[in-house]
């Protein structure tokens, strides 16, 4: 189906509140990019494989969301078919060590002004 649908889910951990915080599920024109939020590894994460993703937007930076190697293991658990990890490190748009820590195959790093054309494959 054409058109947009956006759908909160869960994000959280220490530093955001559940109550307070969400990520989202946007599809638009029949491609599914989920976009993390600020958050952790999260149980729910496991729920959105069964949303067949094909960009998901995963913060790394360690310090107020999750960890690379986390981004690695939830990527791996919601199983998108492209990963773009973002959110670096507090105070940065882009740190080359830091992408560099998420071993996911699916993951695609993207500088900053980098463009990708969205499609469903």
């Amino acid at each position: 189906s054409k058109g947009l649908k956006i759908k909160a889910v869960p994000a959280y951990n220490s530093h955001h509140n559940k109550s307070e915080c969400v990520g989202y599920v946007i599809e638009v024109d029949g491609v599914k990019i989920y976009h993390a939020g600020d958050t952790d590894f999260i149980p729910e994460m496991e729920d959105l494989k069964n949303e067949n993703i094909d960009y998901a937007l995963l913060p790394i930076d360690g310090t107020y969301t999750m960890t690379p190697q986390d981004a690695t293991k939830a990527a791996i658990a919601i199983n998108p078919k492209h990963m773009i990890p973002m959110h670096m490190k507090p105070g940065m748009t882009w740190d080359y060590r830091q992408a560099m820590m998420v071993t996911a195959p699916m993951a695609m790093l993207m500088r900053p002004n980098d463009e990708i054309e969205l499609k469903k494959e």
